[in-house]
C-alpha cells in the first residue's frame, strides 16, 4: 500500500509527504513487515512556457 499527498503554495512552491507498508510472507519463512516514509519541499527557480527548473530537498 502507497500514499502520497502534494500540496502546493501559490503555484510555484509547495510540499509533499509520502508513505509505504508492505508485507512479506512466503513458505518456510518468517513473515515481515516494512513501513517507510517521507517528504520535502520544493520552488521552482525558472519557469516559461516550455520549460520548468526546480530546487528542492527530500528527507525519507
Amino acid at each position: 500500500m502507497r500514499a502520497q499527498r502534494w500540496v502546493g503554495t501559490d503555484g510555484t512552491s509547495g510540499l509533499y509527504v509520502n508513505g509505504l507498508f508492505q508485507h512479506y510472507s512466503g513458505h518456510h519463512v518468517e513473515n515481515n513487515d516494512e513501513g517507510k516514509g517521507g517528504g520535502g519541499v520544493y520552488t521552482s527557480l525558472y519557469e516559461d512556457a516550455n520549460q520548468n527548473l526546480l530546487a528542492g530537498v527530500n528527507v525519507t
